[in-house]
């Protein structure tokens, strides 16, 4: 079973500002987390 795409959300504000929120569900938890997901998330200032 491949991973599943839960979310993905990425947002530029005015100033400049960078958001951006990634989540996957895997089929087996990645050691050293007992969950079930994958996530990436960044805030960058003036990106």
């Amino acid at each position: 079973m491949k991973a599943t795409l839960i979310t993905s959300f990425k947002d530029v504000a005015p100033n400049g500002d960078l958001m951006e929120m990634v989540v996957w569900r895997v089929p087996k938890p990645v050691p050293p987390c007992g969950h079930s997901f994958k996530y990436r998330l960044v805030y960058v200032v003036n990106g």
